[in-house]
């Protein structure tokens, strides 16, 4: 054995002990509330040894009428019928709606082939009764006899809960995606086991992980059992994150050149990446060892109350707080039957000499209905002779009534299940007070359907970490839907988008060129949710008989909701009726447009296409006239500045005619009158400023 491996076993070793400390109470009271659970006549499992001793010894009854599993029964058959559904929602980086849809469905075809309700039912059946339950996912191949490297998810059942140690660090009451290690002990067979390894050494004075105890961890549980144990704990990979120039994130593992990356890097921290390995371990021989796939140990809890009373582990279910009635029940029952038992068993009281002769009839008298008892009136002397009396039946004690009822009662204030819930009749007469009755009884139990649905939301949670790692080749799935029809979808790792339909295609051909649609686990991000309710059939007869009743009421409308009705029907050919009906109904019904409104829309599209065209036709031509007179204007201003050009290029003197000529053209007025006027305006402002000139004697006269 290698270093690592013993390293490996002593660190084992070292933290099954803390779970056996932090666990052992709990898990003898977990043993003893299942006993009395299903305690009998036969086993008596709820009565204690020194009752059941002294009763026995002294031929007192022992009677047990099991109460307290029709309570049990109760919540965990509720779970069946309001089944914790996974379902999955898009978060985003790529992830769509529908995407999340046929992931959703992925996990339905998982539950599927693994016979999950199965799993689900066992972990709930613990839960309750005893306070906690398992179950583990696991990854194989599809087929272990083919060539294919296909792998699938299992939901997988864990039968003995007690077989399942946690690390005591998780959190109170949660489904354990915490863990840092976990153990699953089982027993197989020896030479079976020798034939998988056999190259390992076993010695049967050996045992896994604890020496000194022999309940669940002895490797020897028999000449032909083996005592294994899987072991699985997390480790961390240490990893830097850069940070580089353009903003984007990249880790050292992830770079071809990390001393280029460590140069470009604008910033960076330590990272500590979690993987879980799994070890198999018989006696001081690591098995079989492997890496798993994801961060999180795959087994998961289904708690019913953990609480934490003076530093150690308190972990119940239903039953505990049932026993104290429960016993009540049982020996108040038993004390009546003895009370009973102890009366006389004679029907007749009679004096010998009356029913001398008469003894065949009257020793018979309790076994054989005679039409007449004779008996002799009178004796030998003719005296009158007492006539036999019937005796009254033994009577049972008001006490002992009384108390089986005290009992009862108890159970229902200490469960919380009052008559309305268990199916009994209470003082309510209305159906709101019952309902409201059943309301208040559903939230005293309501932990144990809420932490199961918790426990499927951490397995959702598992299954899409390991989707991309497990789907990691192009594969054809037959999927299912909520309502449990199929759906052929293609699972493409490379595909650039998260989901695709593929329209026009038969959905429900297994070619993969006959998909409904192509999904990427890889891409996007999603979240997981769990929703208790009914299920699918469920809530389609319950649907079926609303619009029964409303088609019952309201004749006029029943026209209108036939296919619906018909489509949440259970028999066959529904469909087809739907189908029909639907065909039948006018289009504003089902929002579909009149063909001849919808042919008189499209003729007025039309038109109304074309008016649009012929108007941007005149704006284009009136915008081009527009621009073609703008530009005949532009030449002729163009022209009067050459010829000003022109013109002041010549003598001023010579030119003054014509440039008189040329403003009184281009103003419209006589150049020459308003010369005059500038010339008089000019001489005007010349005396003004004169005069407004200070006298003295420098200044001009």
């Amino acid at each position: 054995m290698s270093d690592r491996d013993q390293d490996v076993i002593e660190e084992a070793r070292e933290r099954f002990k803390r779970c056996a400390e932090w666990e052992n109470d709990s898990r003898e009271a977990w043993k003893a509330d299942m006993r009395f659970n299903y305690g009998d006549n036969s086993n008596n499992w709820q009565w204690s040894e020194a009752q059941y001793g002294a009763r026995t010894r002294a031929n007192r009854p022992c009677q047990t009428v099991n109460r307290v599993k029709q309570y049990t029964l109760h919540i965990i058959n509720d779970s069946l019928q309001n089944k914790a559904s996974i379902e999955i929602r898009a978060v985003g980086e790529g992830a769509s709606f529908k995407s999340a849809e046929i992931m959703s469905g992925i996990v339905r075809h998982i539950e599927y082939i693994s016979n999950a309700q199965d799993a689900y039912y066992q972990a709930s059946h613990d839960q309750v009764i005893s306070g906690i339950g398992y179950w583990r996912l696991e990854a194989d191949y599809i087929d272990s006899q083919s060539d294919s490297f296909d792998q699938e998810i299992y939901i997988r059942q864990i039968s003995e809960s007690l077989s399942v140690y946690v690390d005591p660090d998780v959190p109170r009451n949660s489904a354990g995606l915490e863990a840092k290690f976990a153990f699953i002990f089982s027993d197989v067979d020896r030479k079976e086991l020798e034939k998988d390894y056999p190259k390992a050494t076993i010695s049967s004075s050996t045992t896994v992980l604890n020496e000194n105890d022999t309940d669940y961890r002895q490797i020897w549980a028999g000449k032909s059992k083996v005592r294994c144990v899987e072991y699985f704990r997390i480790v961390h990979d240490a990893d830097t994150l850069h940070v580089l120039p353009d903003g984007q994130t990249m880790r050292e593992s992830d770079a071809d050149d990390v001393k280029l990356l460590r140069k470009l890097s604008v910033k960076s921290r330590e990272l500590a990446i979690p993987k879980v390995e799994w070890f198999k371990i018989a006696g001081d021989s690591v098995l079989e060892k492997r890496t798993l796939v994801g961060r999180f140990v795959p087994i998961i809890r289904v708690c019913g109350t953990e609480t934490i009373i003076d530093g150690q582990l308190d972990r119940r279910g239903l039953i505990r707080d049932l026993i104290g009635p429960q016993q009540s029940l049982n020996w108040y029952t038993s004390g009546g039957i003895e009370y009973v038992a102890m009366q006389t068993k004679s029907s007749w009281t009679a004096p010998a000499e009356s029913i001398e002769g008469y003894e065949t009839y009257w020793n018979t008298a309790n076994t054989i209905n005679h039409a007449v008892l004779p008996y002799k009136a009178l004796d030998d002397e003719g005296n009158a002779l007492p006539t036999p009396q019937r005796v009254d039946p033994p009577s049972y004690p008001a006490a002992f009534q009384e108390g089986r009822t005290a009992a009862i009662a108890d159970m229902q204030l200490t469960s919380g299940m009052t008559e309305a819930l268990m199916g009994d009749p209470g003082n309510e007469r209305s159906g709101s007070g019952i309902a409201e009755r059943q309301r208040a009884s559903v939230n005293s139990t309501y932990a144990f359907p809420d932490r199961l649905a918790n426990a499927l939301r951490a397995a959702g949670q598992i299954i899409i970490e390991w989707l991309p790692h497990i789907y990691d080749t192009s594969r054809v799935l037959k999927i299912l839907a909520l309502d449990g029809t199929q759906q052929t979808i293609q699972v493409d790792p490379n595909h650039p988008q998260a989901h695709q339909d593929v329209p026009g295609l038969d959905s429900e051909s297994i070619s993969p060129q006959q998909v409904a649609a192509i999904f990427n686990p890889s891409v996007g991000t999603y979240d997981v949710v769990a929703e208790v309710g009914p299920q699918f059939s469920t809530r389609r007869q319950e649907a079926f008989n609303a619009l029964s009743d409303i088609m019952a009421q309201n004749e006029g409308l029943a026209s209108s909701v036939m296919d619906i009705w018909a489509l949440t029907a259970d028999f066959p050919y529904s469909d087809v009726l739907a189908e029909r009906f639907r065909n039948m109904l006018p289009p504003q019904a089902t929002g579909q447009v009149n063909p001849q409104v919808q042919e008189l829309q499209g003729l007025l599209g039309q038109q109304h296409m074309a008016m649009i065209e012929q108007q941007e036709k005149i704006k284009r031509l009136e915008s081009k006239a527009l621009n073609e007179s703008a530009q005949k204007e532009i030449d002729i201003q163009k022209a009067r500045t050459d010829l000003l050009s022109v013109l002041g290029k010549l003598d001023p003197t010579g030119v003054i005619p014509l440039t008189r000529e040329y403003i009184s053209q281009l103003t419209g007025n006589q150049a020459n009158a308003l010369v005059a006027a500038h010339a008089i305006e000019q001489q005007e402002l010349e005396i003004a400023l004169k005069a407004m000139l200070p006298s003295g004697p420098d200044q001009p006269q």
